[in-house]
C-alpha cells in the first residue's frame, strides 16, 4: 500500500513539473508596428520559429473587420490602415496556439495638442509651422528601425529555452523517474520478503 501511495505521489509531482513546460513550449508572440501607411505584424513561437500560415484577424473597436489574412513564411502580415481607432489584432496558429493584442495606429499621425501658454506668449508661432513633423517622424523611423529589429532579436533569444534549462528539466525527469523506480522496486522487495 505504501509503495502505491509513493508511486502516486511521485506521479503527481512529475506531472506538476512536466505540464507547465509543455504549456510554455509553444507560447506564441504577436507584435505590431506602423510604417508608411501600413500596420505590420510579426508572429513567432517561444523558440523563435515564425508562425507560418497563421490566421490574422484585425477589427476596430466597434467590431468592424479591417483586415483578414495569413502570415507569410517569416510570420509577417501587413495591411494598409490610415484610421485612428484602436485595433484588436488576433492571431490563430492552430492547435490552440494564438495571441491577441490591442494596437493604436493613429493613422501614422501623432496626436498633437498645444496647451494654452501663459500671458506674453500669444504671438509665438505655431510649433508645427517651423518643424516639418512628417520629416522628423521619417528620420526617427529610419533611426529607430535598427533598434527595433535588435530588440526583437534579443526578445526572441530571451524567450528561447536555454541549454541549462533543458538539461535541468531532463535532470528532473530522470531524477523523478529514478525515485519512482526505486519506490516500485522497494515495494516489490518487501512483498517478496513477507511471502518467503
Amino acid at each position: 500500500m505504501k509503495g502505491r501511495l509513493f508511486s502516486l505521489f511521485l506521479g503527481v509531482v512529475f506531472w506538476q513539473f512536466l505540464l507547465p513546460g509543455i504549456a510554455c513550449a509553444h507560447k506564441v508572440n504577436l507584435f505590431a508596428w506602423y510604417e508608411d501607411g501600413r500596420v505590420f505584424t510579426e508572429s513567432y513561437f517561444s523558440d523563435g520559429a515564425p508562425c507560418r500560415s497563421a490566421g490574422i484577424s484585425v477589427r476596430e473597436e466597434g467590431g468592424q473587420v479591417v483586415a483578414e489574412g495569413a502570415t507569410d513564411e517569416e510570420g509577417l502580415f501587413s495591411f494598409p490602415y490610415e484610421g485612428t481607432a484602436s485595433l484588436k489584432i488576433s492571431m490563430n496558429a492552430g492547435d490552440g496556439h494564438g495571441a491577441r493584442i490591442t494596437f493604436q495606429a493613429n493613422g501614422g499621425k501623432g496626436a498633437r495638442s498645444v496647451p494654452e501658454g501663459p500671458s506674453g506668449v500669444e504671438n509665438l508661432p505655431d510649433p508645427g509651422s517651423f518643424v516639418d513633423a512628417q520629416a522628423v517622424r521619417q528620420i526617427l523611423e529610419e533611426k529607430i528601425a535598427p533598434l527595433r529589429e535588435s530588440l526583437d532579436q534579443i526578445r526572441k533569444k530571451m524567450e528561447r529555452p536555454s541549454l541549462d534549462k533543458v538539461v535541468g528539466g531532463l535532470g528532473w525527469i530522470v531524477g523523478l523517474a529514478g525515485a519512482y523506480l526505486w519506490g516500485v522496486s522497494t515495494g516489490k522487495g518487501r512483498r517478496g520478503n513477507r511471502e518467503g
